[in-house]
């Protein structure tokens, strides 16, 4: 029964579960790597949240920060951070070119924003949802996307 929770769960979130995991690493070995390390740890423990899917999210991105400890924080893989989280193909090479510059600053803004931002734009995430998963304050939450935002228009990055 547990798996069954578990497999719908997963079958219903995993483009979240996943853009959670890629905001994190940018990496999409080190992601897939953190959805599958949330999910078996779920299976081989005993937890019953409330929630599951919410748990599941924060589950994942533990998993995810303990994949970059002692690396760089976030090390994109250029060929597909962005790309892998979009349900669309970017073929032009004009396309990929836009592509390249916003992982590029996105990699250049702070942790927060950035990993706000890509759990909100690319992993449909609510702002709630985004709060609930790294467990911060709603207000924080939106301030790190507002000034992530801000610091994409403008170009001013790393703009704590």
């Amino acid at each position: 029964m547990r798996g069954n929770e578990a497999d719908a769960v997963f079958n219903r979130c995993s483009r979240k579960l996943y853009s959670i995991a890629m905001g994190v690493t940018g990496n999409r070995p080190m992601a897939e790597d953190a959805v599958h390390q949330a999910l078996v740890g779920f299976l081989a423990t005993q937890p019953d949240p409330d929630n599951l899917e919410a748990y599941l999210c924060r589950c994942v991105r533990n998993e995810a920060l303990r994949a970059v400890t002692g690396q760089r924080r976030f090390i994109p893989d250029d060929s597909e951070f962005l790309t892998d989280t979009m349900e669309s193909e970017w073929s032009k090479p004009e396309d990929e070119a836009f592509l390249r510059q916003v992982c590029d600053a996105l990699t250049a803004l702070s942790d927060d924003q950035r990993e706000t931002i890509v759990m909100h734009i690319f992993g449909g995430l609510t702002f709630k949802e985004i709060s609930d998963v790294r467990e911060a304050p709603l207000g924080t939450v939106t301030s790190w996307y507002r000034r992530g935002i801000a610091s994409l228009k403008t170009g001013v990055l790393n703009d704590e």
